[in-house]
């Protein structure tokens, strides 16, 4: 279409206004391109599994009770119960939040606004009873406790289910649930009936004996004791009960992802500073040999476990253990195929780089004798390499299941594994995202599959959030935390959720505001992970601008401070923790400097350091012995004693390389990008070695050992009389490997 051309007028000046010349123009484009940006980098509000069903059947409710449709309401609130008893709602009057300005409503489960609908209304609540109890009785008659517990609890037979649920979740030893099950009880309407009480008081006792007692002060002693309760119900005399007998031994081969260190006080004074063995990472196979050029950035994903004699550690290609002192390689779990050729050099190179931008932690748990990792890494947003959670053998190194999370259900198609694994009683739970790019959005799921079987046991939708399909910024890694029973996972899309371990079942989720895009470098050993303290979790919030504690049932913020006050961490750690009660005081570890606080009221504490000035970044994940703090630094290690009134940091004990730490008695081990490496105090280390050698004089290993370490820290009268034992030992047990170390 042709279009005639116009004659513009000449532009007017308005007057007292001069015109903009062309390079203002220019400058003022440039800066709405700068700007443009950052504000595209404001974070979208997260959405969680909510049901707008739920709201409008619990809205209609008062309309159909005062029309007389009795049973319609009762059926209608059943449907919920059937179809989506744990999807979310904001409960009916809630309180208006007391947080800062942003955060949101706590989201409760429908199940449980359905419950307080029913109790509220005793008329609808005698109509439901009436037209839900047979069925009810069917699901009990049928062996199908957990479901008439889960879909028909406020019914006679579903008193009866709950309490052989919560008995059976007791005798699969699991045995913080069933507490949180029969308190269930506390509200039904049967809960003042004199034998229903005590049938709930004699279950409550024996779940007693096997749960922790509160402290004083604590928000059960506040409530009253419940046992109390039931014993009133019954019209019984109270009775103490007495504690089960722990098994010795129990739960000492267990150590979750991201522990403190099993030591109360170690001492690395004095220690060899160069290493004693180094053994190449899996992953890092390919370029070990490669020149160090290029590598200025590291991400020190590795994050190492100790077990007695034994290190255990995931680096993403494979799960491998080795001997403590000798870093001799104990298995190595997948074992390479034969037919795995050499990889050539220019892939080689092209997996060294990509190491700077991996963004999550490669771990290990360690429960009931297996070992748990998942395998590959993630880089920009995505699991690469081996997709697969594996269960292996900590004896023989044997897989004993292996799973791809993605392919266990249609609901985490695509998905994939992120932070470490968590082991609860007989459940593995697993937090995974989902980069949906053609529906631009990413989803968190927590899923939790059996220790034993690897078998899938529930799914749960955390929440989501809209993504454009370019964006690949830097993700803050977060690790879920396992406590009474409970999933607790922050997450930076702007959630904190709780879920019940046994069941899957959702506590309540929090919307708060999403944490800004990173652009910065990965730092993946600086994950942040809740901690546990006794009735409550103290976490920071999903945008990092809160430190809070909160209530571990409810979700209520029971305290919450800035993080300004404590140098803006990305990450906390327990000290003197305890699993029960909670920690002594916890650390606030930022990028150069720590802080401490109160648990409780999270008031700052002396203790804290700033390594900037003398030591320089904190270089790796910061490890806590005790009441002390291990903070790898570019020169080595920098020793903190938190209890000391002033800031009291010892000179950096020098080592050779840098990353993340584990310590032992006499030991310290550090996993960088390539490597894992061994260094040992003299006298501990001499002291464990002739212990070896005189267990077993024809093992040479540890004779050889001594020599080696006897060099190396400058021993030279120990050096011979090693090297005799070593020789003797060698012709007992001939050993070519363990030979040429010596010779």
């Amino acid at each position: 279409m042709h279009t005639a051309r116009r004659e513009h007028a000449p532009v007017r000046q308005p007057p007292g206004r001069p015109l903009r010349s062309f390079p203002a123009r220019v400058l003022l484009i440039a800066i709405a391109c700068i700007t443009a940006p950052i504000n595209a980098q404001t974070p979208a509000p997260a959405f969680v599994d909510d049901s707008t069903l739920a709201a409008e059947t619990l809205a209609q409710l008062d309309e159909l009770t005062r029309a007389g449709s009795l049973r319609e309401a009762a059926r209608a609130l059943q449907r919920l119960l059937d179809t989506e008893p744990d999807r979310l709602l904001i409960p009916p009057r809630q309180p208006a939040p007391t947080d800062r300005p942003g955060s949101q409503s706590i989201y409760r489960p429908v199940r449980d606004a359905v419950h307080d609908a029913l109790l509220a209304r005793p008329a609808l609540l005698a109509a439901y009873i009436e037209q839900q109890s047979p069925e009810a009785q069917r699901l009990l008659d049928a062996g199908r406790h957990a479901d008439a517990e889960r879909t028909r609890l406020l019914t006679p037979p579903g008193f009866e289910a709950t309490l052989r649920t919560a008995q059976h979740l007791l005798e699969s030893a699991r045995f913080h649930p069933p507490p949180r099950t029969l308190a269930q009880l506390e509200r039904h309407p049967l809960a003042t009936d004199p034998a229903r009480a005590a049938d709930a008081l004699r279950l409550a006792r024996l779940i007693a004996a096997y749960t922790p007692h509160p402290k004083a002060g604590t928000k059960a002693e506040a409530e009253g004791d419940h046992l109390q309760r039931w014993a009133d119900r019954a019209g019984l005399p109270p009775q103490p009960t007495t504690p089960a007998e722990t098994p010795a031994g129990l739960a000492e081969s267990d150590l979750p992802a991201l522990s403190p260190a099993r030591i109360e006080s170690p001492s690395l004074a004095g220690i060899v500073p160069t290493p004693l063995h180094t053994v190449t990472l899996p992953a890092a196979e390919p370029w070990a040999n490669q020149s160090p050029r290029g590598l200025t950035q590291v991400a020190h994903w590795a994050i190492p476990a100790v077990i007695d004699n034994t290190v255990y550690i995931n680096d993403g290609e494979a799960l491998a253990a080795f001997d403590r002192f000798t870093l001799r390689q104990l298995w190595r779990a997948p074992v390479p195929r034969p037919d795995e050729g050499d990889i050539d050099s220019q892939a080689a190179q092209r997996l060294r780089n990509r190491t700077r931008q991996i963004e999550d932690p490669t771990t290990v748990t360690l429960a009931d004798g297996a070992a748990y990792a998942a395998l590959g890494v993630v880089v920009s947003g995505r699991r690469e390499g081996d997709e697969r959670i594996i269960r292996v053998n900590t004896d023989t190194g044997a897989i004993e299941w292996d799973i791809v999370p993605s392919l266990l259900t249609d609901e985490l198609n695509s998905a994939s594994v992120r932070g470490p694994l968590v082991a609860d009683g007989d459940t593995l739970v697993i937090t995974l995202r989902k980069n949906q790019r053609s529906r631009r959005t990413v989803a968190v799921y927590l899923a939790g599959v059996h220790t034993e079987t690897g078998s899938l046991l529930w799914t749960r939708l955390v929440g989501s959030v809209g993504a454009l399909p370019y964006q690949q910024m830097t993700r803050t890694p977060q690790a879920v935390l396992a406590h009474r029973g409970v999933a607790v996972l922050t997450d930076e899309i702007g959630l904190t959720a709780a879920i019940d371990t046994a069941s899957g079942r959702p506590l309540w989720v929090r919307l708060d505001p999403a944490l800004a895009a990173q652009s910065g470098r990965a730092r993946p050993w600086a994950t942040h992970q809740p901690i546990p303290a006794g009735d409550a979790v103290v976490s920071l919030s999903p945008d990092q601008s809160e430190i809070r504690r909160i209530d571990l049932e409810t979700g209520a913020v029971l305290a919450q401070r800035s993080t300004d006050r404590f140098g803006s961490p990305s990450y906390l750690i327990p000290l003197g923790a305890d699993r029960n009660a909670g920690p002594e005081r916890i650390a606030a570890i930022g990028e150069t400097a720590i802080s401490i606080f109160d648990p409780e009221t999270l008031e700052p504490l002396p203790g804290g350091a700033d390594l900037a000035g003398p030591f320089g970044d904190i270089s790796a994940r910061v490890l806590s012995a005790g009441s002390t703090l291990i903070a790898p630094v570019p020169t080595g290690v920098a020793i903190i004693d938190t209890t000391a009134g002033e800031p009291a940091v010892t000179a950096p004990i020098n080592v050779d390389a840098t990353g993340n730490i584990s310590v032992s008695n006499g030991q310290l081990l550090v996993a960088d990008d390539t490597r894992l490496r061994s260094y040992l105090i003299w006298d501990a280390a001499a002291g464990m070695l002739r212990a070896r050698i005189n267990d077993n004089p024809g093992d040479p290993e540890p004779a050889v050992t001594f020599a080696e370490l006897a060099f190396r820290a400058g021993r030279t009268s120990e050096i011979v009389p090693a090297i005799d034992l070593a020789i003797a030992a060698l012709g007992k047990t001939p050993s070519t490997e363990t030979a040429a170390r010596l010779f």
